[in-house]
């Protein structure tokens, strides 16, 4: 591999181990090692690699005078958050139903309970199409 190729960012991706980061490689080395033809070690050294761009800005004429300024614009900060999953409530639906069909368990409709703040008295007149929150 020369030097330029070094340079490129690559993203891995896995369903077994969770790391998605665009990064490049810094350094590989290789060796042929003991046992059958062709078994080779390896080591690589990854550094995380950040994506940049120019920033949009706008200039701005004062109406007296004529002076401009210029004025960056400002970028939302992302919503890192996650989301709670939900579940829409249907005709002759309960917390344990919606915890046994959705959750896998009937046993955590205390958990859909609490998270969604309601009474027990409220329990017994759940509104069709009420949204509830899930637990993770």
């Amino acid at each position: 591999m020369d030097g330029d190729q070094a340079a490129h960012p690559f993203c891995f991706y896995g369903d077994t181990f969770d790391f998605n980061e665009a990064v490049s490689i810094e350094s590989f080395d290789w060796k042929e090692a003991a046992g059958s033809s062709g078994d080779i070690e390896y080591s690589i050294t990854l550094k995380k690699y950040v994506f940049y761009s120019a920033q949009r800005v706008t200039v701005k004429t004062a109406a007296t005078g004529g002076s401009k300024q210029i004025v960056k614009a400002a970028k939302p900060r992302a919503d890192e958050r996650e989301k709670p999953k939900t579940y829409a409530l249907r005709a002759g639906d309960t917390l344990w139903k919606v915890a046994k069909s959705v959750l896998g368990n009937g046993d955590r409709w205390r958990e859909i309970q609490k998270l969604n703040g309601l009474t027990d008295a409220q329990l017994k007149t759940l509104a069709v199409g009420k949204v509830l929150k899930l637990p993770k």
